[in-house]
């Protein structure tokens, strides 16, 4: 008898024991989601309204704390706004998510069936709803080759020709361009050497006091054709 006693007592123990692990179990877990509930997110680097945008997206993600925020999604929906080049996305511990985005530069423009969009250095295009209008940008033409533009204005950049001095640019099939300048002068490029053929260009620009050209043919090795029309 005094053996099923003991029994007895070492079962009620255990059962109280499961009982008392479960509840505390149970407020830790509870106390474990309250700290590492998200408190906030906060988006910086683009105007107010899309900043908004992107908060509003990763919200409906429903994410309960810290550790259940799907980062894939986040960074899917921040890549879909084409108004950002680079972003970085930081936790600050316990509850608080940190995302940075950098805009891209505005570098060109371009009427595509009738709209106007702008073209971003991360080589998106940009519906004219989402950004100011900015008049200090080349208008695109021809057969549009977005990647090809970047590398021009790469070259441009490193060239005595500022970018907002030039009007309008001419993409043709044989991957040539022509430049032309606000000031009214067409540069016709050749496929190859366009940095030195820009610093020619650009000097002669300089150089014609009288006008008596407007336009610069560097189609040619080793030639410069001028004419007036």
């Amino acid at each position: 008898m005094l053996q099923l006693k003991s029994k007895k007592k070492i079962y009620a123990y255990l059962v109280f024991f499961l009982i008392l692990t479960t509840i505390t179990n149970y407020n830790f877990s509870n106390f474990f989601k309250k700290i590492f509930e998200i408190k906030g997110i906060y988006i910086s680097g683009l105007d107010n309204e899309q900043n908004n945008k992107i908060l509003y997206k990763i919200e409906k993600l429903n994410s309960e704390d810290i550790f259940s925020i799907d980062k894939k999604k986040i960074v899917k929906i921040i890549e879909n706004n084409n108004l950002v080049e680079k972003y970085n996305i930081k936790i600050k511990y316990p509850n608080v998510l940190l995302i940075d985005l950098f805009k891209t530069t505005i570098i060109g423009k371009v009427n595509f069936f009738g709209e106007e969009y702008f073209i971003g250095s991360n080589g998106k295009k940009i519906p004219n709803s989402d950004t100011r209008t900015i008049n200090d940008v080349p208008l695109l033409e021809g057969i549009l080759d977005i990647n090809e533009y970047i590398k021009l204005t790469e070259k441009i950049k490193k060239s005595d020709l500022l970018l907002n001095e030039i009007e309008s640019m001419y993409f043709h099939k044989n991957k040539r361009w022509d430049i032309k300048t606000k000031s009214g002068f067409v540069i016709m490029l050749p496929k190859e050497n366009i940095n030195k053929k820009l610093s020619i260009a650009n000097e002669l620009i300089l150089n014609n006091n009288l006008k008596k050209f407007n336009k610069i043919d560097l189609r040619i090795k080793n030639k410069v054709i001028t004419s007036y029309e």
